[in-house]
């Protein structure tokens, strides 16, 4: 049986570089991640990226965001909506604006109101 694949979609100006993803996680029964990590590889500084984070409440009452909180200035997170009903998806927005040349390892933290850790996304990869 194949493994179901999820894409990460960057865009920009110029083109479209596309990074697979293959792990969903679910934190506390409560929420969903398509995927936990933006493996930016190697992509041209100087110009925008924007990548998306996609989720799915999975529990039974409304899931509320927070707050995002970013290692770094080199992003900026927000979500679609605040509030995700049960069932429903929710989608994170990462914004690069023309990043420097040099390599990214950082992490962007999502608290949500029913969920005692925040969610850890991990942006890793090289601008050149």
């Amino acid at each position: 049986m194949r493994k179901l694949l999820f894409f990460l979609v960057f865009f920009s100006a110029q083109g479209i570089s596309a990074q697979t993803v293959n792990s969903a996680r679910i934190y506390e029964n409560k929420v969903k991640f398509l995927m936990t990590r933006i493996d930016l590889k190697a992509l041209k500084a100087g110009k925008d990226y924007v990548g998306l984070i996609m989720f799915i409440n999975v529990s039974k009452r409304p899931l509320k965001i927070k707050e995002i909180n970013n290692e770094c200035s080199c992003f900026s997170a927000s979500p679609d909506k605040r509030t995700i009903m049960p069932g429903e998806k929710g989608v994170i927005t990462y914004t690069f604006k023309r990043p420097q040349k040099g390599a990214i390892n950082k992490k962007s933290f999502i608290f949500f109101n029913e969920i005692k850790s925040p969610v850890p996304i991990v942006i890793s990869g090289n601008f050149i």
